[in-house]
């Protein structure tokens, strides 16, 4: 458990692959992620990357200004269908893309993809709906 956003920011920064690997794995109250978010916006792509953040931040980050932040939200096997087709119109290609190979995208996204102004987006959101 990470209890501070301090900890967390030492985890993310160390050298040694265990911390490392334990920013990414480890949960911490919402408090933790909430003082990450607003008092080093540097990490937030850190936050998003975490695998047990709560559906609370993700809809937070969701509509971060930073591409990378909304592209780890994107590709989160837990980010609600209803973010997912929001993130499906970002304005980001790379957003869109990792939307499209989301383990968890649904049927409703992938007609909102199957729309998208990049054709290799729209072609292959068509054929996911096609073996559906």
């Amino acid at each position: 458990m990470i209890h501070s956003a301090e900890e967390f920011i030492r985890l993310r920064d160390s050298e040694l692959e265990e911390e490392y690997t334990r920013s990414a794995w480890d949960e911490a109250p919402e408090e933790v992620w909430l003082e990450v978010i607003e008092k080093h916006p540097e990490f937030r792509q850190w936050v998003a990357y975490n695998k047990t953040i709560p559906e609370s931040i993700i809809r937070i980050l969701a509509n971060d200004k930073q591409w990378r932040v909304r592209y780890f939200i994107g590709m989160k096997r837990k980010t609600p269908s209803d973010v997912l087709k929001k993130l499906a119109i970002d304005k980001d290609i790379g957003v869109r893309r990792r939307v499209l190979c989301n383990a968890k995208v649904t049927k409703e996204v992938l007609e909102v993809l199957a729309h998208d102004s990049d054709e290799e987006i729209s072609q292959e959101a068509e054929e996911k709906l096609a073996s559906k």
